[in-house]
C-alpha cells in the first residue's frame, strides 16, 4: 500500500509540472489577438532531414528547394500596402522598408561566394530566428582572405516564423551537412572553418564532434562560436507540451512564446516554442557527442575553438559556457573571450546587482587548457576599453584596443555580438552606406508609451558590436592570407604581472 501510495503521487508530481506549464501559457496568451498569417500559414515546401538520402544529396538541390520555397513565400504571404503612399513596417508588404525583396542581395536566401583563387572555405551558420544576414560581416571578412563563403539558410529561417512551428533539430544538423560537404569541395587542399552563431554553434558543434567521432567527412581546422547556445535552460525541455494544446482553436496563440510585428526583414519578431525546445534538443546532442568524444579518446583531435560571448548574455551563460564546453576542450589555442559590462562608475551604478556581480570574472591562474579573454573598462573613470588576457600559463597582459564604450550603452547583448558598428541596418547609424529607412540598430525614440508599433526590444536592446573588431583580429589571424599587423589594428602591450 505505502508502494502504491508513494508512485500515485509521484504520478501526480510529473504530471503536475506540464500541466501547470500549460495552464500558464494558456493564461498568458489568452488576451493575445489571433495570430496573423505570417504565424499560421507555412510559406511553403521546407528541407527536412527525410530528403537529404535522395531528394536533397547535395547543396544544388538544395538551393533549388529553396528557389522553389521562396517562390511559393511571395505568392502566399507577401501582399501589396493597403494604400500605394503608406509607409508600413512589415516584412510582408511589398515595397515596405522592412521587405527583404526590396535589397539587392535578399540575405534570408542561402549563400555561395567563391573568390578568384580560393586559399580556403568557411561554412557560416546563423542563429535561430535569425538568417544569413547575421553573419554577413563575419564571411566578408572571409572572403576579403581568400576564402569561399558558404552562408546557409537554416530550414525554418527567413521566410515566416510559422516554418518554425513545424521544424526539428535533425532538419538542421541534416542541412549542416550537406553545406559541409560543399564547403570541403571549396577548401580543397586549403583550411576548412565553420563558424556559428547562437543555435548555430551548437549545429557547428554537433557536426565537428560528429565527424571527429565517425570518421565520416571532413572535420573542420577551426571553430568559431558566435554567443554560442551550448546550455540554455532545462525547464525549455517541457515547452514540447505546448503541442497538446496548441491546435485547439481558442488556444492557436499558446503555440508562441513571443508574438511581436514582423518589422525586421532579417529575423523573426514572433517565436514558438517549439524552436526553444529543438535548440534544447540540440544542445542535449552536443552533450552526448562531447560525453562519446571523450570517452572515446577522439576529443583529443579537436580542432581549435574560439568563443566570444557577453557576461550579460540573456539566452546564453558565459559560466555554462565555460564549463560544459571550454573546461573540456584539450590543451590548445583554444579561447574564450568574454565582453563585459561596462564598468564606468556612473553606469555601473544603473545596473542591477546580478550584472554588477558578473564583473567577478577572476583571470586568476587557474591552469585552465585555454586563453581566457576579458574585454573591460581600463578604470572605472573611463569608457576607454582594453584586453585582459590570462593565456594557458596563467600570465596575465593587458592590451590596447583603441576602442571605447559608446555614450549610454552599458553592455552588450545575445544579438548584438556578431554585427559591426557599420552594418547598415544594426549598426550606430554613423556609416556612410546605412539604411536610413531602416535603422534598427540606431532608433533613438522617446514619447508615449503603447504607440509604436515596434517591439521596445528595437528600443533598448543592444543591435551591435562595439567591439567587432577584437572578434575580426582574431578571425584574421588565423587565415593564411593574413593582414599585416598595421592594418589589421593589433596594439602594443601596455602591462603585465
Amino acid at each position: 500500500m505505502w508502494a502504491f501510495r508513494t508512485l500515485r503521487w509521484g504520478a501526480v508530481a510529473i504530471l503536475a509540472v506540464p500541466a501547470g506549464f500549460l495552464l500558464g501559457v494558456a493564461l498568458v496568451t489568452s488576451t493575445r489577438p489571433d495570430p496573423t498569417p505570417p504565424l499560421t500559414v507555412l510559406p511553403g515546401r521546407e528541407f527536412t532531414a527525410a530528403d537529404a538520402a535522395q531528394r536533397v544529396p547535395d547543396l544544388d538541390a538544395y538551393v533549388r528547394l529553396e528557389d522553389r520555397l521562396f517562390e511559393s513565400l511571395r505568392k502566399r504571404l507577401v501582399r501589396p500596402a493597403a494604400r500605394p503612399e503608406e509607409v508600413i513596417y512589415d516584412r510582408y508588404v511589398a515595397g515596405s522598408p522592412s521587405d527583404p525583396f526590396r535589397f539587392p542581395q535578399n540575405w534570408n536566401r542561402t549563400r555561395v561566394e567563391v573568390p578568384p583563387e580560393s586559399r580556403g572555405a568557411v561554412l557560416l551558420l546563423h542563429g535561430l530566428s535569425d538568417s544569413p544576414y547575421s553573419l554577413r560581416a563575419t564571411g566578408e571578412l572571409y572572403v576579403r582572405h581568400g576564402f569561399a563563403a558558404v552562408w546557409l539558410r537554416l530550414p525554418g529561417h527567413g521566410t515566416a516564423p510559422s516554418a518554425l512551428r513545424r521544424v526539428r533539430w535533425e532538419d538542421w544538423l541534416a542541412a549542416a551537412r550537406i553545406a559541409a560537404g560543399r564547403v570541403a569541395e571549396l577548401a580543397g587542399d586549403g583550411p576548412f572553418h565553420v563558424v556559428g552563431y547562437s543555435n548555430g554553434a551548437t549545429i557547428a558543434l554537433a557536426l565537428t564532434l560528429e565527424r571527429l567521432t565517425t570518421g565520416e567527412g571532413r572535420v573542420p581546422d577551426r571553430v568559431v562560436l558566435l554567443s554560442p547556445a551550448v546550455a540554455i535552460p532545462e525547464a525549455a525541455r517541457i515547452t514540447r507540451w505546448v503541442r497538446l494544446i496548441d491546435w485547439i482553436g481558442p488556444l492557436r496563440g499558446t503555440a508562441w512564446q513571443e508574438i511581436e510585428p514582423e518589422v525586421d526583414p532579417y529575423k523573426y519578431g514572433s517565436f514558438p516554442f517549439n524552436a526553444t525546445y529543438e535548440c534544447w534538443r540540440g544542445t542535449r546532442a552536443v552533450r552526448r557527442l562531447l560525453e562519446n568524444a571523450d570517452r572515446t579518446g577522439r576529443l583529443a583531435s579537436m580542432p581549435p575553438v574560439a568563443a566570444f560571448v557577453s557576461v550579460v548574455d540573456a539566452t546564453v551563460t558565459a559560466p555554462a559556457l565555460q564549463r560544459d564546453l571550454m573546461d573540456r576542450l584539450p590543451p590548445g589555442m583554444n579561447e574564450l573571450v568574454l565582453f563585459d559590462v561596462n564598468r564606468l562608475a556612473g553606469t555601473v551604478r544603473l545596473l542591477s546587482s546580478a550584472a554588477r556581480d558578473r564583473a567577478g570574472w577572476r583571470l586568476d591562474p587557474s591552469g585552465a587548457p585555454y586563453t581566457l579573454t576579458l574585454v573591460t573598462n581600463r578604470a572605472s573613470d573611463t569608457r576607454e576599453v582594453v584586453e585582459r588576457v590570462r593565456g594557458r600559463n596563467g600570465r596575465v597582459t593587458i592590451h590596447e584596443t583603441g576602442m571605447a564604450w559608446p555614450q549610454g550603452v552599458y553592455s552588450l547583448s545575445h544579438v548584438a555580438v556578431p554585427f559591426p558598428p557599420d552594418d547598415p541596418i544594426y549598426g550606430d547609424g554613423t556609416a556612410p552606406d546605412s539604411d536610413r529607412l531602416l535603422p534598427l540598430g540606431s532608433l533613438r525614440l522617446k514619447g508615449e508609451t503603447r504607440q509604436l508599433q515596434l517591439p521596445t526590444s528595437l528600443l533598448n536592446r543592444l543591435r551591435y558590436n562595439p567591439f567587432f573588431p577584437v572578434i575580426a583580429r582574431r578571425v584574421e589571424g588565423t587565415l593564411p592570407s593574413q593582414l599585416s599587423r598595421e592594418s589589421r589594428g593589433d596594439t602594443p602591450l601596455i602591462e603585465s604581472r
